[in-house]
């Protein structure tokens, strides 16, 4: 997403920036639920506010800031999410009313929500056309180097 058109008091919010995203989506994607509609909701369902759970939602949905495209969501809408997850937050995260909550639960809601499962990796790619520059380069690279034991 271009934040350089937003009004200037939004830039520097994301969470109001996010507000504003989210009360667009309901206007215009009444079926797209965005990272504080998902953040709410784990507000809701662990307790807290949605500020605690807000980083780990925008992560998820990052891509789709930059690319609507649904081969967007292969990595971070997927069990791959999970572990990167806690990779990148920790196992859990403590939430404002001190009570700790395993970051898995928070992504597998978010898919939940999303898709109503939690897709694989391999469950996406069965969706993606192979084309023929997708191996081009490493085809011609194994041509060129001889690999030595």
């Amino acid at each position: 997403m271009n934040w350089s058109v937003w009004p200037q008091h939004l830039r520097k919010s994301r969470i109001s920036a996010g507000l504003v995203l989210a009360q667009w989506c309901n206007a215009y994607l009444p079926l797209m639920a965005t990272y504080v509609h998902h953040a709410e909701s784990s507000a809701r369902k662990y307790g807290g506010k949605m500020e605690d759970y807000i980083d780990i939602h925008k992560w998820i949905d990052a891509p789709k800031e930059h690319r609507w495209h649904f081969v967007s969501r292969i990595f971070r809408h997927s069990t791959l999410a999970i572990g990167d997850a806690e990779a990148i937050f920790g196992l859990t995260i403590e939430n404002s009313n001190g009570k700790q909550v395993l970051t898995r639960l928070i992504v597998e809601q978010h898919l939940m929500e999303d898709f109503g499962f939690i897709p694989t990796p391999d469950k996406w790619l069965q969706s993606v056309k192979p084309e023929p520059w997708m191996t081009n380069g490493a085809e011609k690279l194994s041509k060129k180097i001889e690999l030595t034991p």
